[in-house]
């Protein structure tokens, strides 16, 4: 959408240059941990047609090493974590925030859509740790909101005469 591409052009102007000298640790871990528990449970249902996981990967996704693998996933954690730490600052910078209402009507959403009773069966199955998750998905799409409402956007396309 119109949306996603200025704010991924005006993240792109907000990110470049950007020396993280760290990145949080436990969130870091737990996202690769999450990334890697993934790729065993796709391995551990397809494991009869592959010799290894390492094969899994090449084939699936195309990684030339478990090395590969990991590499990519810590530059995917470590730039999900970069946006998420662009988003909070400029939630928290303008005054941002998001409510229980919020993430109670997202997560009711969510549930209709992916034909749960209601939001609290979500809750029952996954745990409390998705109000965070539902938390932040709110609040990304607030910051993206507000972003593309507040940018100027140059067209820097050229014309033929």
């Amino acid at each position: 959408s119109r949306s996603s591409a200025i704010f991924e052009a005006a993240y792109t102007q907000m990110s470049d240059g950007l020396d993280v000298s760290d990145y949080p640790s436990e969130e870091l871990t737990d996202l690769l941990n999450t990334l890697n528990s993934n790729v065993d449970a796709e391995y551990q249902s397809y494991s009869s047609s592959y010799s290894s996981k390492e094969a899994y990967l090449k084939s699936a996704y195309n990684f030339d090493s478990l090395d590969a693998f990991n590499e990519y996933a810590d530059n995917y954690a470590k730039q999900y974590l970069l946006q998420k730490m662009i988003v909070t600052m400029i939630a928290a910078d303008n005054n941002i925030t998001v409510t229980a209402d919020d993430i109670n009507s997202t997560g009711e959403e969510l549930a209709s859509y992916y034909g749960y009773d209601d939001y609290n069966d979500i809750l029952d199955t996954y745990g409390k740790t998705m109000n965070s998750e539902i938390g932040y998905q709110v609040l990304y799409q607030k910051i993206v909101d507000f972003v593309c409402e507040n940018v100027t956007v140059n067209d820097t396309t050229d014309t033929a005469e």
